[in-house]
């Protein structure tokens, strides 16, 4: 329906016979209906004829981009805004991805714009054929997802650093836990109780074998020593080590 209003736009005979089929494509000669069709859409869209060259665009595509329809219709989209469209990336996309595949979906395309800095685009384009199977004009979409990778990398950032003061925590936790595994180890030398000394012994390779684990986390680290029962296993020592 857009394409066939576009098309009456620039061929009033043309638009009549095709009205004949559908009643709509009539509407003020088609440009009045394909104006509207294209304003409807909420992200950025533009059409293009096979030069690509702008036939429309909706107005969220001038708001984005900051743009004038009186210097973007009628020109090559390349050429708009100085030549800030010339970007490698819709280059390929245009004239090497559409002509094979006649549609693209999701494209990402990263790129520095002058007046309104970097912009995160996803294209999605679709070539549109007549009835005779010649290609008639492009509809290019594009989606800012700027601020959505830009919430992305800071949730990755915040990720890393939170991995970072992980890895700190384990390192002091692993260092704290083998002084106490020195001093347990150096209470079993001085005990004389060998069943003290035996469980001295025992705790000391418990706490080694957290400390000595890479991947163990403060939290493992107490259910660890929760579940190997420590202080029920250091209370009967306590009146020996008090005397030492």
């Amino acid at each position: 329906l857009l394409l066939t209003a576009l098309k009456s736009s620039t061929d009033r005979k043309e638009s009549f016979g095709v009205a004949g089929r559908n009643p709509l494509a009539a509407v003020a000669h088609g440009h009045s209906l394909a104006e509207a069709i294209v304003d409807t859409v909420r992200e950025p869209l533009v059409v293009l004829d096979r030069d690509l060259r702008v036939i429309a665009a909706s107005r969220s595509f001038y708001r984005t981009f900051a743009a004038e329809p009186g210097n973007t219709e009628g020109r090559m989209l390349y050429e708009l805004g100085d030549g800030q469209w010339n970007i490698p990336a819709l280059r390929t996309v245009l004239e090497d991805i559409i002509p094979r595949h006649r549609t693209v979906e999701a494209y990402e395309v990263e790129h520095e714009f002058p007046t309104i800095g970097r912009r995160v685009m996803l294209l999605n384009a679709r070539q549109v054929f007549d009835e005779d199977g010649t290609g008639s004009a492009l509809l290019l979409a594009i989606e800012d997802v700027t601020e959505r990778r830009g919430i992305e990398r800071e949730k990755d950032d915040l990720l890393r650093q939170k991995e970072i003061l992980l890895q700190e925590m384990q390192h002091r936790v692993a260092n704290s836990l083998q002084i106490i595994a020195s001093i347990l180890l150096l209470k079993a030398r001085t005990v004389q109780s060998e069943e003290i000394r035996l469980h001295l012994h025992d705790a000391h390779q418990r706490v080694m074998s957290v400390a000595i684990n890479p991947g163990a986390t403060q939290l493992t680290v107490m259910f660890r020593l929760a579940s190997s029962s420590a202080r029920d296993r250091v209370a009967p020592m306590t009146p020996a080590l008090d005397a030492t």
